[in-house]
């Protein structure tokens, strides 16, 4: 898991510093792209498998910056494809899901922002969905406990004891980083965008609504 997502994180870093200097002209974005590939690099170079919580709030630390830069407020989706999710959230006029042709995508008028969620890549899909969040979740050591249940194409998410910190704008436009991993996985396994609706409580325990589009 933490190799793929220092892959992710390198990846993401790439587009960002690339399409900030070369077109966007922002030396802010370039350097923070830069930081961001030192991270997915320093993740790929570790191999215990222990706690990544510190590392991952690292990584929503950048994500805060660049949500704050472009003055992102509003919700996004997460979206399949095949074994992979991307995050897209609207810049201007319509979101839409087009295919990713760098970290600011433009299709019929309308800008679209697409970031790589703190779970990039899941493996095995065939596994139940409980056993996913478990894997990725609870061994990893980002959550005490977390239970789901569904309601027609509404997941009611809750979870205890949560150990990684979420900034507020990270939080507010694609959910705390247990809910965003548990939304990925479920956009996955259903195959169908979906959305963060909200979010009650605090890091002891906390409940999310995830709703899948139809």
């Amino acid at each position: 898991m933490r190799s793929e997502l220092g892959i992710s994180l390198g990846i993401f870093g790439t587009l960002l510093s690339l399409s900030s200097f070369f077109i966007l002209r922002d030396d802010t974005l370039t350097a923070l792209g830069i930081g961001i590939i030192i991270i997915g690099l320093t993740l790929i170079s570790i191999r215990d498998e222990g706690d990544i919580s510190g590392i991952i709030e690292g990584g929503l630390a950048n994500l805060e910056l660049l949500l704050e830069d472009l003055d992102v407020s509003q919700k996004g989706y997460y979206f399949p494809n095949g074994n992979k999710v991307n995050f897209y959230v609207a810049l201007n006029g319509k979101l839409s899901f087009p295919e990713p042709q760098g970290i600011i995508t433009t299709q019929d008028g309308s800008s679209v922002l697409i970031l790589h969620p703190p779970i990039y890549v899941i493996k095995d899909l065939n596994k139940s969905l409980d056993s996913l969040i478990s894997e990725y979740v609870v061994e990893k050591g980002l959550a005490e406990g977390v239970k789901v249940v569904k309601n027609g194409s509404v997941y009611a998410l809750e979870v205890k004891g949560s150990k990684v910190y979420t900034p507020g704008r990270v939080k507010l436009v694609m959910g705390s980083c247990v809910s965003s991993i548990v939304a990925s996985i479920i956009a996955l396994k259903e195959g169908k965008p979906c959305v963060i609706k909200e979010e009650k409580g605090d890091d002891k325990r906390f409940t999310a609504l995830i709703e899948v589009l139809t």
